[in-house]
């Protein structure tokens, strides 16, 4: 499919271009053992709760819980590993999340070769949520 931009009119490739790109495009262009594993992981987020959804923000898959955003996949540029970027991450203290000098998000690397940590993964999301829910609940 060819459609022309409205900065240019040039006819490009839409999952080339990052704003039309879709969830399914950043995925298939991702080199294997790394789709098969963030392809899992994205399952395992979406089916923690019901009122988890999934977009494309950024150019990166991100969760959210209830319409807020909860964390992101990405690809660290220098080692090539995957990682999932915990939202408010900071406020836990799990071993398996690192913060490094970020503020707000902590991350979480995935070795794509090795089997996915999805209590740790589940255990974290439920503290996010129920995080979330109680400073709603202060409010």
């Amino acid at each position: 499919m060819q459609v022309a931009t409205p900065r240019n009119g040039v006819i490009i490739n839409p999952c080339k271009y990052r704003s039309m790109r879709t969830l399914d495009a950043f995925y298939a262009d991702l080199k294997e053992p790394v789709r098969s594993c963030l392809e899992a992981l994205r399952t395992i987020i979406l089916k923690h709760d019901s009122a988890m959804s999934e977009a494309l923000k950024y150019g990166m898959p991100c969760f959210s819980h209830n319409k807020k955003m909860l964390c992101y996949f990405w690809i660290d540029k220098k080692n090539k590993m995957p990682y999932i970027g915990f939202k408010n991450g900071v406020m836990l203290r799990f071993p398996w999340l690192e913060t490094g000098e970020r503020t707000r998000f902590s991350i979480m690397y995935i070795d794509p070769y090795e089997d996915i940590p999805v209590k740790k993964i589940r255990q974290t999301l439920k503290a996010l949520i129920g995080n979330k829910k109680s400073l709603s609940e202060k409010k």
